[in-house]
């Protein structure tokens, strides 16, 4: 329901992104929610592995982006605690700079009030036909 209240992400499909998306502004901003369970950590313990709130904060920032086709070149990623299960985590992303289909977006993932995660991303929007073009590129070299 979410999606059709507060936008639609023109980049991925509902089934691409980690989380629940609350809220999306293409080409702006965008807001996600996940809660998280014991199915997300490690084997031993019930901490979240770090690749469950890397997937939920860099498929934010792909959502936001107001393009057909958008992927990840380049990822800092800040990890400021460890999440348990049963937390639940807000991600709000923003674009903070654009040169053609070149986006920098910062991506915040908190829990509560406490910031956990912090992601900046590179990511490359492009249409069908450019996303195409590149492929070809990449298989002549």
């Amino acid at each position: 329901m979410a999606t059709q209240f507060f936008g639609v992400s023109k980049s991925l499909q509902v089934c691409d992104i980690i989380g629940e998306l609350l809220e999306i502004e293409p080409g702006k901003s965008g807001l996600s929610l996940l809660d998280t369970d014991q199915s997300m950590c490690l084997e031993k313990c019930d901490i979240v592995r770090g690749h469950i709130i890397f997937a939920q904060a860099n498929s934010l920032a792909n959502a936001i982006i107001d393009s057909q086709v958008s992927v990840t070149g380049k990822a800092d990623i800040k990890y400021l605690r460890m999440v348990r299960a049963g937390e639940r985590l807000i991600a709000k992303a923003r674009i903070v700079d654009r040169k053609g289909h070149r986006i920098k977006i910062e991506t915040i993932v908190r829990s509560k009030e406490e910031i956990v995660f912090i992601g900046k991303f590179t990511i490359y929007g492009m249409n069908l036909e450019t996303a195409e073009y590149l492929h070809i590129l990449k298989e002549i070299e």
